[in-house]
């Protein structure tokens, strides 16, 4: 992928550096990050000496315009770059890849999870409620299972199984019993779609479940 342009970052961390009123190190190579993700290349190696070099550039031109802010209550960019830069700027570029790293984790596992919704809604409008809710009934169940993993809680048994789940973060007070009813009914629908000699599932069932997952998978964890 190409390296991206150099004035471009530089531009970047200049508006940030005069704009910002937070010098913590930490929150400064968050926000960086989230301001310069969506514009570097997949060569993290390259990108983070590409991004210490443009620090070094940048802050060096900063001080050599000694820009002071208008608000005396603030510390001179001079000053706020001491403080925020005095680990060096290798270190803070270490920091900003690390974030975007993080970062693009996150939005990785957020895109994953929401195309396996997307794929339970179009099987849904496509009239495959069967499919739609067996798609549902396994995001559920892995959404479960890693709520388990992330709060150490474990279930004796080999191959734990959705009511499983459900029970053990009960157990836990993870979520009340209103929520563990909702999920065992969410439960009772995607068996209706395991099991294709019973009766079919119907529509309402089936947007029921869909909604009812999407929701769970993004208010529990």
């Amino acid at each position: 992928m190409k390296h991206p342009d150099t004035e471009t970052i530089k531009g970047v961390i200049t508006s940030y550096i005069y704009n910002t009123d937070n010098w913590d190190p930490d929150d400064v190579a968050d926000s960086l990050a989230r301001l310069l993700i969506g514009i570097i290349g997949s060569d993290l190696e390259n990108t983070q000496r590409l991004i210490k070099d443009v620090l070094d550039q940048t802050i060096d031109d900063i001080i050599v315009e000694t820009y002071y802010p208008p608000d005396n209550s603030h510390p001179t960019i001079e000053e706020a770059i001491e403080i925020c830069f005095e680990s060096e700027t290798e270190q803070l570029a270490d920091n900003i890849l690390k974030a975007i790293e993080k970062q693009r984790r996150g939005s990785m596992q957020q895109e994953i999870k929401h195309t396996e919704i997307d794929i339970a809604y179009e099987h849904f409008d496509s009239g495959h409620l069967r499919e739609a809710g067996m798609i549902a009934g396994v995001i559920l169940e892995k959404h479960l299972a890693k709520t388990c993993k992330s709060k150490s809680i474990t279930v004796d048994k080999k191959n734990p199984t959705l009511s499983d789940w459900n029970a053990a973060l009960k157990k836990n007070n993870i979520y009340d019993k209103p929520v563990w009813r909702g999920i065992q009914r969410y439960t009772d629908i995607r068996n209706i779609c395991a099991h294709p000699t019973g009766r079919e599932p119907t529509m309402e069932e089936i947007r029921e479940l869909i909604e009812g997952v999407n929701k769970i998978t993004k208010t529990i964890s």
